[in-house]
């Protein structure tokens, strides 16, 4: 599970980023992202589109575990936030992690030894 302290619940700053984020596209989710003062924050963000709340609680903790599994690698001083494409339910958890991974070196947010 991702860390509490990493966790991105304000209402307010998902808004911001949705407005003022820089975003990197991928297979099964687009991830925006905004430079900010202090710790590293993660949210993640799944349309009705994608299905019930059932479906979508279960997406939200893939794409929690594939980010968590990268947290240690990823620089501080940022807020993510990850958007579930409508692709993700046909992926597999190894395609998922790769995805993710590489959009978030796309966007440079990996630290330089990884």
């Amino acid at each position: 599970m991702l860390p509490a302290r990493n966790r991105l619940k304000n209402n307010c700053t998902f808004n911001y980023i949705y407005r003022k984020g820089k975003s990197v596209g991928g297979a099964y989710s687009v991830l925006l992202y905004t430079e900010a003062r202090g710790r590293l924050l993660i949210g993640f963000s799944v349309s009705k589109k994608i299905g019930g709340s059932v479906t979508r609680n279960l997406v939200k903790r893939r794409m929690r575990e594939a980010v968590r599994s990268c947290i240690d690698d990823i620089k501080s001083g940022y807020h993510l936030v990850f958007v579930a494409r409508e692709g993700i339910l046909d992926a597999d958890f190894e395609k998922l992690k790769s995805a993710v991974r590489l959009q978030l070196k796309r966007a440079g947010l990996l630290n330089e030894d990884n």
